[in-house]
């Protein structure tokens, strides 16, 4: 289950039954054992990491087992998880209601658990691999930390910081 480390981290601790801390809105956490290849050691501060989102996640994941079945029975060969994480990512555009965002990540997960894709793989990348992200200010790719991305890096206050 995640336990909260002094200083508002979040780390991954054995799931004994035990109430973990409360997300932002009083909801108590229970633990849950993960699959031993999604389990994580990281700790993360705790303004970087959502329970409730995680929760949410959990939760509609038992709800659909118990509606539906588990999900090796439909995935990759029955069921498309990217074709309906699009679809569920333009219902979040379409809409701004926030649990479409929580089936993405779900559908997510389940490609990533039995992906369709043929060439599915996993491979670490580093920086030079990664495209960044992308700038509300220029709407282009940048790979600059928080505080800078958005500027003009040619800027006299830019070449000051």
């Amino acid at each position: 289950m995640d336990a909260a480390i002094p200083g508002g981290y979040y780390g991954m601790a054995p799931s004994n039954g035990a109430v973990g801390p409360s997300s932002k809105h009083g909801v108590s956490l229970t633990g849950v054992t993960l699959m031993s290849k999604c389990n994580s050691a990281a700790i993360v501060p705790g303004t970087e990491f959502c329970e409730e989102f995680v929760g949410g996640m959990r939760n509609r994941m038992a709800v659909s087992f118990h509606k539906y079945g588990p999900v090796a029975e439909a995935y990759p060969h029955r069921v498309d998880a990217i074709g309906s994480l699009s679809v569920r990512l333009q219902k979040y555009v379409e809409t701004g209601n926030t649990e479409w965002l929580i089936d993405v990540a779900n559908f997510a997960m389940i490609e990533f658990m039995h992906p369709r894709h043929p060439d599915a793989h996993f491979q670490g990348t580093d920086d030079d691999a990664s495209p960044g992200r992308v700038s509300l200010k220029t709407g282009k790719d940048d790979k600059r930390g928080n505080r800078e991305i958005g500027t003009n890096p040619n800027s006299r206050l830019a070449q000051f910081r």
